[in-house]
């Protein structure tokens, strides 16, 4: 058989095979993606403990931080802190230390529960202006910037309530040493790359 005559009926047996392959592998990339964006873009669960709503704790810390750090609004976002619509928190981070598993980062979304303690920072890191939030019978403790000198609260304000308010002795003790540990990495990790925290005098 001529050779070009063979490799013209191969093409035509090929070319639709080939076309299959083609849109199996698009579609699956699609289905990919789109799984991707739905879960970057999915509502969070209602709040674990009813006593709390997501949002309105959220919008109170996020209004907090403006509050104490007027700085902010001013030199990095003139939104200040705010809370998007699926409940994420763009430019500041929450961590239950009561709760490791109780994360408020990334795809997740927090749960604020009763008794819980919650460190609060913003970003980026200079502006790392620790803040402690304390859940107690509908009420939101709060202690401000406790890891800037001569601002807001300070550290031993906080771990004294907290040793007071916390039941169990385990807990208190790995909690305030928790935040005591956290205070003291703010500032090491800055100096460690030449930066320092913008509530720091010179």
């Amino acid at each position: 058989m001529n050779i070009k005559l063979l490799h013209l009926l191969l093409a035509i047996i090929l070319l639709p095979i080939l076309g299959c392959m083609n849109i199996k592998t698009s579609k699956q990339n699609s289905n990919n993606i789109t799984k991707l964006d739905s879960i970057q873009t999915q509502s969070c669960l209602p709040n674990r403990d009813t006593m709390y709503n997501r949002r309105i704790i959220l919008n109170r810390i996020a209004l907090t931080l403006t509050e104490s750090i007027p700085e902010y609004t001013e030199k990095v976002d003139s939104s200040g802190f705010y809370v998007s619509k699926d409940e994420r928190t763009p430019n500041f981070t929450v961590k239950d230390l009561t709760d490791s598993l109780n994360v408020g980062w990334n795809f997740e979304c927090i749960d604020f529960i009763n008794k819980h303690t919650y460190i609060v920072f913003p970003r980026p890191s200079a502006w790392n202006f620790i803040h402690v939030f304390y859940l107690q019978d509908g009420n939101l403790i709060y202690f401000r910037s406790i890891n800037c000198d001569d601002r807001g609260d300070s550290l031993e304000d906080a771990t004294n309530f907290l040793k007071r308010e916390i039941k169990d002795s385990r807990s208190r003790k790995r909690i305030t040493k928790r935040i005591s540990q956290l205070c003291k990495h703010s500032r090491e990790y800055l100096s460690s790359i030449y930066m320092r925290l913008e509530c720091l005098s010179d």
